[in-house]
């Protein structure tokens, strides 16, 4: 959960994000009965007790973990955030806490813009990124295309009709598989990329992977042929689709270690 603040004076202000549940993932709230469950930085107790302070008119309950967002202007809440939460700001100097109403996680990465200078109840807009996730895409199809091509001569499919015949079905598959991929993401997360886990996302991930692949293998088998001959002595256009597709997946993987922005 990310969220970016804008309007601000410049005045020191923390934030934090208020949960419907009294805890989620190793966050929960404060119990006064057991001293022991306090949780705050070294040097900030005065900020934490004013958050464990607040009272909230519906119950929503601070999960004893709050940024210092003066300058930077962004609340990062990347493990297990609440899915729903309030906004609370709290300004050391005044005393003041500005709130916002309800909202809900919408993603497994979600985005909120809150604009400070807006007067009353603090206002969080849905910001995704999604010209980035477009970019990312078109690269990662991009990829994938050229080391599928790459490994094409290697199976006998050098003429330019086969070539340009494996590019058209990439195109399509590709972008088929990205969109399908960016959704899962969407939902789920990074672990829907990491097959080696049982849970749905990896089942979701790998059913798409093999789909795409026994897709191509049946359209090039169909349509390989009539493009010419191969230059070795039997055509193989079902190996091939398996080899590129194994390859190409192989190549993201260690892509994603070196520029996982686009993964």
């Amino acid at each position: 959960m990310k969220i970016e603040f804008t309007g601000s004076t410049g005045q020191p202000y923390y934030a934090t994000l208020l949960s419907r549940e009294s805890s989620t993932g190793p966050q929960s709230a404060y119990n006064p009965d057991y001293p022991e469950s306090a949780q705050y930085p070294e040097g900030q107790k005065d900020i934490w007790q004013a958050f464990v302070d607040y009272e909230d008119p519906d119950g929503f309950y601070f999960l004893q973990w709050f940024w210092e967002c003066t300058g930077t202007d962004l609340l990062d809440w990347n493990y297990r955030p609440p899915q729903a939460f309030k906004v609370l700001v709290f300004y050391p100097e005044t005393g003041e806490y500005r709130a916002s109403g309800i909202y809900e996680r919408y993603a497994f990465d979600s985005y909120f813009t809150v604009d400070l200078s807006q007067p009353g109840e603090l206002l969080a807009e849905k910001s995704y990124d999604f010209l980035g996730e477009i970019v990312s895409l078109a690269l990662r199809a991009a990829i994938t295309i050229l080391i599928e091509l790459g490994i094409a001569p290697l199976f006998g499919y050098r003429k330019k009709a086969q070539l340009g015949y494996l590019l058209q079905v990439n195109l399509v598959t590709q972008l088929l598989l990205n969109l399908l991929l960016n959704w899962a993401n969407f939902q789920w997360g990074p672990c829907v990329f990491v097959p080696f886990f049982f849970n749905t996302s990896a089942l979701v991930y790998t059913a798409l992977e093999v789909g795409v692949c026994c897709l191509e293998a049946c359209v090039y088998r169909r349509g390989l042929p009539s493009r010419g001959t191969c230059t070795w002595t039997r055509p193989r256009p079902v190996a091939y689709a398996w080899a590129a597709n194994l390859a190409s997946f192989l190549a993201g993987l260690c892509l994603a270690r070196v520029i996982p922005g686009i993964f």
